[in-house]
């Protein structure tokens, strides 16, 4: 968030959030009153996750494409471009 929002949270925010998703953890894990939702929940992150992977990895072989096209292809002069004609 430091690159996109210009947000750096204080070392007591970084604290807190890790103590939070800690115990967030812990709760999943130990707690009796999630063992009917774990599955489900584990499915669906495990989905969530193999999303974000595939999508990074489209994103990665299109920007590689797109630079081996420009690379082969050289200038593009759109229609309409008469400074470069």
């Amino acid at each position: 968030m430091v690159v996109t929002h210009g947000y750096k949270p204080t070392p007591l925010a970084d604290i807190g959030f890790f103590a939070l998703s800690l115990a967030a953890a812990v709760v999943l894990v130990a707690a009796d009153f999630t063992i009917a939702a774990k599955p489900y929940f584990y499915v669906v992150m495990w989905t969530l996750s193999r999303f974000t992977s595939l999508t990074c990895l489209e994103i990665v072989e299109r920007r590689r494409d797109s630079a081996r096209c420009a690379r082969d292809c050289g200038p593009v002069v759109f229609a309409g471009d008469r400074q470069h004609l």
